[in-house]
């Protein structure tokens, strides 16, 4: 058995893609999934430094090197 994972961003159109997906031949069983995107304590980390104004500026890739550097 194949798996063929459809992600959506817009859930109003899930019964309507059900609907269609079912119609098509050999379409065994249907699940639905909801996930979140829960960020990682990296993610979280580099949000609140963004947040407290905490970043790196440059004018160029150039100067973005030297001061990482």
């Amino acid at each position: 058995m194949t798996q063929l994972i459809v992600t959506i961003e817009n859930l109003e159109l899930l019964p309507e893609l059900q609907w269609a997906i079912k119609m098509l031949r050999g379409v065994k069983d249907i699940t639905v999934c909801r996930t979140t995107d829960i960020p990682n304590e990296t993610t979280k980390q580099a949000i609140k430094e963004w947040q407290e104004g905490k970043t790196v500026k440059c004018r160029d890739f150039e100067e973005y090197l030297m001061k990482v550097r």
